[in-house]
């Protein structure tokens, strides 16, 4: 039996107090599927051409590393710093990796339900800021799996931003936090799916340090945008890239 459980507003789940400092390192991959399990998921057309430029690509995307610091009811997300320019495919390739001069950022501040974020989207940077976050209708169902040994418990989000996400999380850390914009759950957020894509928690840690987190980022060229134009954003590039396939076709 499933326990729905509705997010009516962060600052209902922003009463949950946790006085230390977390720190979650997260891992990105987008092969969560084997090849086959993709294009029947997602692909959706018999065109060979089409499938045979997906299999050229599928896996060699490289994997990316994130971190998700939690103090005093206010979180910040971003990749984490990279030494080399290179790095190790799927297939263990080295590749050279070309990074963004300024690194994807989400803040939120959970106790006036605030959202701040620098996005990078079609080579372009846009610049979120003061925007309230969408509200996310959490389905929160019996099944849990183990993490880095916290007991997560799987909570599912149906057509958010165009994807159905699954996302598992503990309440042995009772904070209502998690990578990018997903939140508000009753424990903080360890593993996300969503599409073809996993996000995971490599390591865990926390500490008594309860200092303040600042979001303070200087950038140049930044487009301003609130979250819903954001979203739109995404709508019309995911309904270009169906036509184009369907062109393909």
């Amino acid at each position: 039996m499933k326990v729905y459980f509705l997010i009516i507003s962060f600052l209902l789940s922003g009463v949950v107090l946790f006085s230390q400092t977390i720190d979650i390192t997260y891992r990105s991959s987008k092969t969560r599927y084997t090849l086959v399990e993709y294009i029947d998921k997602f692909v959706k057309t018999d065109n060979a051409g089409v499938i045979q430029m997906i299999s050229d690509t599928y896996g060699k995307t490289p994997s990316f590393d994130y971190t998700l610091t939690y103090s005093d009811q206010k979180s910040i997300y971003h990749t984490c710093d990279v030494d080399s320019k290179t790095f190790l495919n799927a297939h263990g390739e080295r590749k050279t990796l070309i990074r963004p001069s300024v690194k994807d950022k989400y803040y939120k501040d959970y106790r006036t339900n605030k959202y701040k974020a620098y996005l990078h989207f079609n080579d372009a940077l846009y610049m979120i800021d003061n925007s309230i976050v969408p509200v996310q209708s959490w389905k929160i169902e019996n099944e849990q799996i183990d993490i880095l040994g916290y007991r997560c418990t799987k909570a599912t989000l149906e057509n958010y931003r165009g994807w159905d996400v699954t996302v598992w999380f503990t309440t042995d850390l009772p904070a209502p936090i998690g990578p990018e914009e997903y939140s508000g759950l009753p424990g903080a957020i360890l593993r996300v799916e969503r599409g073809a894509m996993l996000l995971t928690a490599l390591d865990i840690e926390i500490s008594e340090d309860n200092s303040d987190i600042e979001y303070s980022i200087q950038h140049k060229n930044e487009i301003e945008a609130n979250w819903s134009q954001y979203i739109n954003l995404e709508k019309e590039e995911k309904e270009f890239r169906r036509r184009a396939t369907n062109m393909a076709q």
